[in-house]
């Protein structure tokens, strides 16, 4: 369908410049075997938002680094777990930056470098990689949260600071892992960036596979979790609400806290089901040849990825900015920035000048 598409927009142009030997230098030229790169425009106008999109996370996840790895910060097992999902969420972003221009590139060279391109940069492996890790990130952090409110007395146990830091390396082992295929099925052939399994068996097993253990597992692991969680966070509050003799101040302001956790956590069910399930199955149907896979990457598939990558952006706001003591640590930070200027280089700054004008 694309390669019919691509030779009606050549006839017409050839029908407009009135050149027959235009033809000669296309790229379905026979002596052409896909030894020159060549590109075309962009025309997806979701690209822009694709952008803008990936700046705001990257800018968004960088400010969460910051502000949770700054020195002389007592870090929770929570907030190294928000981290390392910040920390994925920005791979992901920047993993996404090169795709306008990837996707534009019409002519890949059946070659080493050609097959670099195309895992890397076309599909790239990262991309995949951080978004595994960013899903097994969240469902990680709702475990933590279930165990925090659920079983208190076996949390100090289970997320030491070193346990935290096994799970997350855990996280990351996996996506590689479940990512390794990427290399066995994306090849650079006729000038183009496809993918090709060694039969269709294969590709309706790894399909179900990979839908299992990217999205159905972690989801109903995150949907339990935050249920059960809810579920004992609202019957604390009425046990509080009941409580004749816990203070009015002390009552309210429990009962606000949990009630805000009870929104993040719903927040994150809902943003991450309406976000990532349509891509998901989008995949799942394809491999199982419900979808043909000459629609991947067209303009359907690319809106579908584009409201997953929503999450990246997302995450930040229902984790982060959420939180009133984040929002404090942010305003710290800028004000030790400030303090720092005024009572450090600036000041030096400064002095340099008015010596040098004396």
């Amino acid at each position: 369908m694309a390669m019919a598409a691509e030779v009606a927009e050549l006839n017409t142009f050839e029908h407009v410049v009135d050149s027959s030997d235009f033809a000669n230098a296309s790229r379905f030229d026979p002596d052409f075997n896909g030894k020159i790169w060549n590109s075309d425009p962009i025309p997806w106008n979701g690209w822009w938002v694709l952008l803008l999109l990936a700046i705001l996370g990257i800018l968004g996840n960088a400010l969460v680094l910051m502000v949770l790895l700054r020195p002389r910060h007592k870090r929770s097992s929570t907030d190294t777990l928000i981290a390392n999902l910040a920390l994925a969420d920005l791979m992901t972003c920047l993993a996404v930056t090169p795709l306008p221009i990837a996707h534009a590139v019409k002519t890949v060279p059946e070659s080493s470098a050609g097959y670099i391109f195309c895992t890397f940069v076309h599909i790239p492996f990262f991309l995949l990689l951080s978004t595994v890790a960013s899903i097994l990130t969240l469902m990680t952090i709702s475990i933590e949260r279930f165990v925090a409110v659920v079983h208190p007395y076996t949390f100090d146990r289970a997320f030491t600071p070193r346990k935290t830091l096994t799970i997350i390396g855990s996280i990351w082992a996996f996506s590689i892992v479940i990512n390794i295929y990427h290399f066995l099925i994306i090849t650079a052939k006729d000038g183009e960036c496809i993918v090709k399994f060694p039969s269709e068996t294969v590709q309706v097993v790894l399909g179900i596979a990979i839908f299992f253990c990217r999205y159905c597992f972690p989801t109903t692991v995150m949907v339990v979790c935050h249920i059960l969680t809810i579920r004992e966070l609202l019957r604390r509050n009425k046990h509080i609400v009941r409580s004749s003799w816990c203070r009015s101040s002390r009552r309210t302001r429990l009962v606000r806290v949990r009630r805000r956790v009870v929104a993040t956590l719903f927040a994150i069910i809902v943003v991450f089901i309406v976000c990532w399930t349509p891509d998901q199955l989008f995949y799942l149907f394809s491999n199982l040849g419900v979808i043909d896979r000459s629609y991947i990457f067209e303009e359907t598939h690319r809106n579908l990825l584009l409201l997953g990558f929503i999450t990246s952006i997302s995450n930040i706001i229902i984790y982060a900015a959420m939180n009133p003591k984040f929002r404090q640590a942010v305003r710290n930070m800028f004000q030790g920035f400030g303090e720092a200027c005024h009572h450090g280089l600036c000041y030096q700054i400064y002095e340099h000048v008015t010596r040098k004008g004396a």
